[in-house]
């Protein structure tokens, strides 16, 4: 069913006109699903512990016009991951397996022989070089397949990179993640998340995900198509990728819980929330189970979930005690971006610097990054003078998807230099660019021998 989204959101922005905002937090994420045209949004925010803040805006349901709500039951994508790291954690403790293992040590015969380098560890990090499943023809996350189908078609696949070479989000980690769970404590995936996890906490408005179950406060979420929206896609597969359904609250208590190691001993916890490094040393920006991320030199936990329906968000800021949890009920957003614009409100470090255009060391460098760029855009990736490794990550599926983010950058206006700065073991370049009379921060990673190595933007102002 296609309903046509001007009128849900005019419906929508009529009623949270009649209100009269108490706090930049609420114009900040009207503005976010008036702009993005999101039907409906709700957060939590705690410091200390405390909760400072608790709100929801737009529509929960857009056929019958209900309004959102904080209590809201919904699909939490990736997040899920987290919890199956988790589980995973808690069987290393218990010394049923090892970081170190091999996979094949747990999953047999089943295991292509150009995977065998892998360990459990590889999988946590996202560092295991298998393709994406998600991305394969008649295995995409709203297909029907069978497991036996899974291991047929991914065994035909050729490896993304060398095991441990570099970081690649891929759902596949995860699914193999779960059932190595299962092979070592003899239940599935989700029963052990349930046992261990959201029994544990009494999270009683969490579970596993099933279509055909009744569920009390269960939101619709939704795709945005050009002429309106439709009903968000169905997820039929339960494995350790994703899978639940949580509310705001039940994801704050999972986070508190894991902080406070009554879900894993402290120093494991730790180890969960330290940034991996590849084989050539960069960090990676993924701990086992958790994204962690420095932003302006301020440490930040989190991860991101997305269905065929829902945008959400776990977001830690360590320092300023601060925590976030976020949900939309549309397939296509950054839940942690939106969640880190938030925590700027109250962690003023993180907020965008505005650098000062500055004399360019090397204009020479710069006009050859600026040509590597645009052969980006234009998919010319023989003539960017390109990291082996970002080439090759550029030449995977999920990769090829990120190029479409470069295309803005066919014409640039001007490109002014800001500042440079050591990245271990690279440099980081800053510019500010002119784009169909925006201002764009863009960001250049270089290696020592002057290749580009990652190309990052956003708006500045």
């Amino acid at each position: 069913m296609l309903y046509r989204l001007p009128r849900a959101l005019a419906l929508s922005a009529l009623a949270l006109a009649a209100s009269t905002f108490a706090d930049p937090i609420d114009d900040l994420i009207q503005r976010e699903i008036e702009t993005k045209k999101i039907p409906g949004a709700a957060v939590l925010i705690l410091k200390d512990d405390q909760v400072v803040k608790r709100a929801a805006y737009g529509l929960a349901d857009v056929e019958q016009q209900v309004k959102m709500t904080p209590e809201a039951v919904f699909e939490s994508g990736s997040i899920g991951k987290t919890f199956t790291a988790t589980v995973i954690m808690q069987l290393v403790e218990e010394g049923k397996l090892s970081l170190d293992d091999p996979i094949a040590k747990h999953l047999g015969d089943k295991v292509p022989e150009k995977w065998r380098a892998n360990t459990v560890r590889h999988l946590l990090a996202h560092q295991s070089g298998i393709p994406e499943y998600a991305l394969v023809p008649s295995l995409g996350l709203v297909e029907t397949w069978t497991l036996d189908d899974w291991w047929k078609k991914m065994a035909e696949l050729p490896m993304d990179f060398a095991v441990g070479a570099r970081f690649a989000y891929s759902n596949s980690n995860y699914l193999l993640l779960g059932l190595i769970a299962q092979a070592v404590a003899g239940e599935d995936i989700n029963a052990l998340r349930t046992k261990r996890i959201l029994e544990k906490l009494e999270l009683k408005s969490s579970l596993v995900e099933d279509a055909r179950r009744i569920v009390p406060n269960r939101i619709p979420g939704y795709l945005l198509l050009p002429n309106g929206i439709a009903r968000g896609m169905a997820i039929p597969h339960v494995y350790g990728d994703g899978s639940l359904l949580n509310t705001l609250e039940d994801l704050a208590t999972f986070e508190k819980a894991f902080r406070e190691g009554r879900l894993v001993k402290p120093e494991t916890r730790d180890l969960m929330q330290t940034a991996q490094r590849t084989t050539n040393g960069r960090k990676t920006g993924y701990g086992l189970g958790w994204m962690v991320r420095e932003v302006n030199g301020v440490p930040t936990v989190s991860h991101g979930g997305n269905t065929g329906a829902f945008s959400n968000s776990v977001f830690t800021v360590p320092s300023e005690k601060l925590t976030i949890v976020l949900t939309m009920n549309v397939h296509n957003q950054s839940g942690d971006g939106l969640a880190q614009r938030i925590a700027e409100h109250y962690a003023p470090a993180l907020a965008p610097i505005a650098y000062k255009e500055s004399p360019d060391p090397d204009p020479a460098r710069t006009e050859k990054l600026l040509k590597s760029v645009k052969a980006l855009t234009a998919g010319e990736l023989a003539s960017a003078d390109l990291d082996p490794d970002y080439l090759e990550r550029l030449q995977t599926a999920r990769g090829r998807m990120g190029l479409g983010a470069l295309a803005r950058f066919r014409s640039v206006e001007s490109m002014a230099f800001l500042n440079q700065e050591k990245a271990d073991p690279d440099t980081l370049l800053r510019y500010r660019t002119k784009v169909d009379g925006k201002s764009v921060l863009l960001t250049l990673v270089v290696t020592s021998e002057g290749r580009l190595f990652q190309v990052g933007f956003r708006d500045e102002g």
